[in-house]
Parts: structure tokens; C-alpha cells; sequence
């Protein structure tokens, strides 16, 4: 357990143990994503510790999120790849997202629609248009991420995102963006152009 800040003993514990989770995951925003279950054997049973680190991460992606709540998102765009980013650029596997806007492009949900491998993630076009037809969504955002940490998109990430675009547009709703989160930095598709 950690101590209390005047506690010298409790400083050089909580020293190691900063220490042995940077070692291990190499990086803050990798002990962030980790799950409980990979905290707790890395930390050998140290359940205080990944419950603080769990709740850490649930106020900063909090407070990340209420920066972009009740703003238009393509007017905060910076801020919400940073909620984006912290939230999914150090997860060892592919997770899809869909931000879903409303007429003034304001956020009305953030959910998540697939989770894969390491390379690969499956959605179902149909079931994402669905849910946007009944939150009433004027608009969304694709998201997902690459482990691998290069934003890059694929073929089939194009691909997919315009064949979304095209039904979202049968039904009159809009594909703003596919944002891309890496490690270091996002990529868009609309400021490619690759939607526009």
C-alpha cells in the first residue's frame, strides 16, 4: 500500500512501483489502459493500487470528456482527439468507435461498436446505421485505433468508412470524420479528404 506523502517509506514504495509500471508497459498511457486483471499480476495482488489507478483514469478521461461536452466538435477537434487518444492509443487491440452528433454537432453518445485483434476489428454497417437512425443522429464520427501505433489507414479502413458514408447518406445522415488514433498523433479522413 502507499503511503501518506510524509512518509518517507511510503514516497520510495510508491517510487518503485511508478518505476516497475513504466518498465513493464512502457509508458503512463499504456498503465492507464492496461486492465485490472494485467495490473494486478504485474503489481502481484496490489488491489488498492490498480483501484487508484483505475479511478485516475476514470476522472481523466472524465475531465477530458467534459471538454468537449455541449461544444460543437469540429470547432474542439484537438480536444477531442486528446479525449480520443487517452482513452485508445495504448490498448493491444482494435476497438471501433462511433461519436454520434446531432444537427448542431454537438455530442449526443460515444459507443463503442467492435473490439478485435491486435490488427483487426468487425462492425456491422447495418447495425451502426440503425443506432444512428434511432438516437436520431444527424451526423458521426468513425473512430478506432491501431495498436501498432501508426495511424495510417488501411485499405479496408477506407474502404469501410466509405461504404458507411454511403448508407449513412441514404438515410440523410452525414460521415463527419474517421479519426485513426496511433501512440503519438490521430489521422483524419476528412482533413485527407477522403471524406469530404
Amino acid at each position: 500500500m502507499i503511503g501518506a506523502s510524509g512518509d518517507a517509506g511510503g514516497t520510495a514504495r510508491a517510487d518503485e512501483l511508478a518505476d516497475h509500471l513504466l518498465t513493464e508497459f512502457g509508458s503512463l498511457g499504456a498503465v492507464l489502459a492496461a486492465s485490472p486483471r494485467r495490473l494486478e499480476r504485474v503489481l502481484r495482488g496490489a488491489g488498492s493500487t490498480t483501484h487508484g489507478i483505475s479511478r485516475f483514469n476514470a476522472a481523466a478521461t472524465h475531465v477530458l470528456r467534459s471538454r468537449i461536452t455541449d461544444r460543437p466538435l469540429f470547432s474542439c477537434l484537438p480536444d477531442v482527439v486528446d479525449y480520443l487518444r487517452f482513452d485508445m492509443s495504448f490498448i493491444v487491440h482494435e476497438r471501433v468507435r462511433v461519436l454520434h452528433l446531432d444537427a448542431r454537432n454537438h455530442l449526443i453518445r460515444d459507443e463503442q461498436v467492435g473490439e478485435g485483434t491486435a490488427t483487426r476489428a468487425v462492425v456491422e454497417v447495418r447495425s451502426i446505421i440503425e443506432r444512428a437512425i434511432d438516437l436520431g443522429s444527424a451526423s458521426l464520427i468513425l473512430v478506432h485505433n491501431h495498436p501498432s501505433g501508426d495511424p495510417t489507414p488501411s485499405r479496408q479502413d477506407i474502404d469501410l468508412t466509405i461504404r458507411i458514408a454511403d448508407e449513412a447518406r441514404r438515410h440523410g445522415i452525414a460521415v463527419m470524420d474517421h479519426l485513426i488514433i496511433g501512440a503519438e498523433k490521430a489521422y483524419s479522413m476528412h482533413l485527407a479528404g477522403i471524406l469530404a
